[in-house]
């Protein structure tokens, strides 16, 4: 909306036909009736094109609320601490503080490869590297032959426990056996279950009600570990490891909620080691043990029921896992897992051994390196080994990683420089190529990745020195050989003892990504409803102005005879005053929002994510932008500054300064002093209050729009609070614009004001009586279709009285009214 110089909002005038002043020459005054004619027609034009202009120079928030960013994880890439902390949390995981950014492998190993989790129950684990039957029995009772693993009932965790993971999976030995594809006779099953489960049905007799009382599973792991002296540890598997993490941050939202929202959510299919004995696999071992090898010792029969309330069921599982050891099987059990105890007679017990496992907090890392620092390692290797100087001419032909004494498995010469990992699974040496960490450009090499002197395994290097011999050189008590692959690849040093099926899953590769999913909050949405009510104003404005200009128009066809004066304050009052101040409501909010809009977007403020956001190596941070200087940054900021100073001139003095729309250099100078001046200022003020609400949180709630609009809402209220004809006075005489006063005694000066704006040349050293009619166009409670003779009668024509009016009012190029005493 700008000023410009249009008609009145005028129905009927009856002007009683007068003479024209002989002072003022008829010539110039119908010269200047048609130059302000042209000029009221342009503004008409200019108003009219009001929704056009605001179309042009609003600001719009047309980015998506939603943005989803996919990035494929390989093993090393980093994940920020912010992320990994919250994941951990989730899963509960205790933490000693908040992490830093690590790489991916270490994360799928605490998660998927070590017990971690203590508040969080998951799904079954991948990997349980401490298997236990969790069967009762006393191995004196009955005389165990040939190898067998001695079942424990303490010191044991709740993933490890048959009975235990029944139960917390809901299943009930019938439900398993029928999933499971295991036939056994229903007669059989009760037996089965009364002597080797019994704790099974009241334990999901306990978690029905639990799950009833809205409480999780969590709570019947907690009973389950204090009831049984079982530790609440458990791998937490994929199903924690995969499950979203959302950060909310910002202001409060229209949602109630915080405005920035960002959702790392990492999905795939995880690597598996599927021929791994796990927690539940004695099940189907006794099963097919009952129904397809047990014999009655005594009749020499098959008899499946005396089988599952017998002692050998209940000592089965101990001998199916120890010869699980000892011969190769598939499913196999991992030899590092156990350790041979003293043997009795035929009897070779295998007890488990409690593997090294570091606190999160202690694990150490270790410094990275590059693929030309790799080419170094094993030479300071074998310097280490053999006590002599480093010899950088040396070529490596293989980096074995020797675990459970497998040093048949090294391929020597055949490996081409490469790493061979060996391990013993089911009494089998195995051996595997590392293609995982040299494949990375980037993989740590650090002499502590060999953990030297601080376990039971070894390391032999095959090499070539520069005159062609082979050389052998062998490092004792190292770390074991999966643990150092881990270093390699993700820098944590060897401090845990990992399950070689680690090995197996890594080579998998990661089969994951991360999708990144961010929404900056309702701005955009705020920002568009801002402008939409801007525009839906601005057309409201052009409606206004042309319904005026229509009547108008429809005035000068219908009527003849019309003085000079009438037709000149016509054309010479503002039609963005006549419909600002006779709509003045509708305007002061469509003007305030707009100028609201204007200044979102001069000041760029914006709340959003860091543009690293879905850079995963960089913590999600959400901040607040605001441009002080940028509603005078560009020659496009200039231009719109210009514009909207008028709507600030509108909002805070336009109704305060009757008649300064009369005189158009006036006009100008008004609107530069007390618009574009000020605003310049107040802009630049309001948005350095705005950075330095983004300093104190007890503001962190507040809509970033909302204080914006209340903080503008106390500057305009503070600058309508400002006396502005003293601060106008000085500029106005320069372009001979003066204040005419109005006689006490008239109406006009509790209905106008004391004063009034006008031209130096007309202005009069006494108050008077009289007002301009373009003024009165201007006023809302003025009908000036009541205006005759020089007269305003707010009752009617009716009222009309025989005026005699002064001489001066018919020099002037305006046409002034008076408004009689009735």
């Amino acid at each position: 909306m700008r000023s410009s110089r249009v008609a009145s909002h005028v129905t009927v005038i009856h002007v009683a036909p007068h003479r024209d002043v002989i002072e003022v020459s008829a010539l110039r005054g119908r010269q200047r009736v048609c130059l302000l004619t042209v000029l009221f027609l342009i503004g008409c034009l200019w108003n009219l094109l009001s929704p056009f202009k605001t179309w042009i120079l609003a600001e719009y928030g047309f980015a998506s609320q939603l943005e989803t960013t996919t990035v494929t994880l390989n093993w090393d890439t980093v994940l920020n601490g912010r992320f990994l902390t919250q994941l951990y949390t989730n899963a509960g995981i205790p933490l000693a503080g908040p992490l830093v950014a690590t790489r991916y492998v270490n994360v799928f190993i605490d998660f998927m490869a070590v017990p971690r989790s203590v508040v969080q129950w998951a799904t079954a684990p991948s990997l349980s590297p401490f298997q236990r039957t969790g069967l009762v029995f006393d191995p004196s009772s009955m005389p165990l032959s040939g190898p067998y693993v001695v079942p424990v009932d303490s010191e044991a965790s709740l993933a490890g426990v048959t009975e235990a993971q029944l139960c917390l999976r809901g299943f009930s030995l019938d439900a398993y056996l029928d999933e499971a594809g295991i036939k056994v006779e229903a007669a059989d099953r009760v037996i089965w279950g009364a002597s080797m489960f019994p704790r099974l049905p009241a334990c999901l007799a306990r978690r029905a009600t639990l799950l009833a009382d809205r409480k999780d599973v969590v709570a019947l792991a907690a009973e389950l570990a204090a009831s049984h002296n079982l530790s609440g540890v458990s791998v937490a598997g994929g199903g924690l490891l995969y499950a979203p993490v959302t950060f909310l941050d910002g202001y409060l939202d229209l949602t109630g909620e915080r405005s920035g929202l960002v959702t790392y959510h990492l999905y795939g299919r995880s690597p598996v080691a599927t021929s791994e004995l796990h927690v539940l696999s004695p099940i189907a071992a006794v099963a097919q043990f009952c129904t397809s090898v047990y014999v009655d010792p005594k009749t020499l029969q098959r008899n499946t029921s005396q089988c599952f309330q017998s002692e050998a069921a209940a000592a089965y599982p101990a001998n199916y896992l120890g010869a699980a050891l000892s011969s190769q099987s598939s499913p196999y059990l991992d030899n590092a897992a156990f350790t041979a105890s003293t043997s009795t007679g035929l009897a070779k017990p295998y007890k488990y051994t409690n593997r090294k496992q570091a606190a999160l907090a202690d694990i150490e890392y270790v410094a990275p390196g590059n693929v030309s620092a790799w080419n170094h390692l094993f030479q300071q290797l074998v310097a280490s080994v053999t006590a002599a100087p480093v010899d950088t001419t040396t070529a490596l032909e293989e980096l074995c990683l020797v675990g459970d004494g497998c040093v048949s498995s090294c391929m020597n010469a055949s490996a081409s420089g490469g790493t061979t990992v060996t391990y013993r699974r089911s009494g089998v040496c195995e051996a595997a190529v590392d293609t995982v960490a040299h494949g990375l450009a980037d993989v740590f090499v650090d002499m502590k990745c060999f953990g030297l002197g601080t376990g039971s395994s070894s390391i032999q290097v095959t090499y070539m020195s520069k005159d062609g011999v082979r050389h052998t050189a062998t490092a004792t008590n190292t770390a074991s050989p999966v643990a150092i692959v881990a270093c390699f690849i993700g820098g944590r040093a060897p401090q845990t003892d990992y399950p070689s099926a680690l090995m197996d899953m890594l080579t998998q590769g990661t089969q994951a990504s991360m999708a990144v999913t961010l929404a900056n909050g309702s701005e955009a949405i705020i920002l568009n409803f801002i402008a939409l009510v801007s525009l839906v104003g601005y057309g409201y404005f052009c409606w206004r102005t042309a319904q005026l200009l229509f009547r108008v128009l429809r005035w000068f066809l219908r009527t003849k005879g019309v003085s000079m004066q009438v037709r000149y304050s016509i054309v010479n009052c503002s039609i963005g005053s006549i419909v600002w101040r006779r709509h003045s409501t509708a305007m002061w909010l469509v003007g305030f929002v707009s100028f609201l809009s204007w200044h979102i977007g001069a000041a760029s403020m914006r709340c959003s994510w860091a543009a690293h956001v879905a850079d995963l190596r960089h913590d999600a941070e959400y901040g607040c932008s605001i441009d002080s200087l940028g509603h005078v940054a560009s020659a496009g900021a200039w231009l719109r500054l210009v514009s909207y100073a008028w709507v600030f001139f509108a909002l805070t003095a336009l109704d305060r300064l009757p008649g300064i729309t009369v005189c158009a250099r006036g006009y100008m100078v008004a609107t530069v002093v007390l618009g574009l001046l000020p605003l310049v200022l107040l802009a630049f003020v309001v948005a350095e209050v705005c950075k330095l609400r983004l300093l104190i949180p007890g503001l962190a709630w507040l809509h970033n729009y909302l204080f914006l609009a209340l903080v503008w809402g106390a500057v305009l209220a503070g600058v309508r609070c400002v006396p502005l004809s003293p601060l106008l006075a000085p500029c106005m005489s320069f372009v001979a614009v003066r204040l005419q006063s109005i006689d006490t005694e008239s109406p006009w000066h509790a209905l106008v004001g004391p004063e009034f704006w006008i031209d130096a040349a007309f202005c009069h050293p006494v108050p008077v009586k009289y007002v301009p009619l373009s003024l009165l166009m201007e006023m809302a409670n003025i009908d000036v279709g009541k205006v005759v003779d020089h007269a305003y009668y707010p009752a009617g024509l009716a009222t009309r009285q025989q005026l005699h009016h002064p001489d001066w009012i018919h020099d002037q190029w305006e046409y002034f009214v008076c408004l009689p005493h009735e």
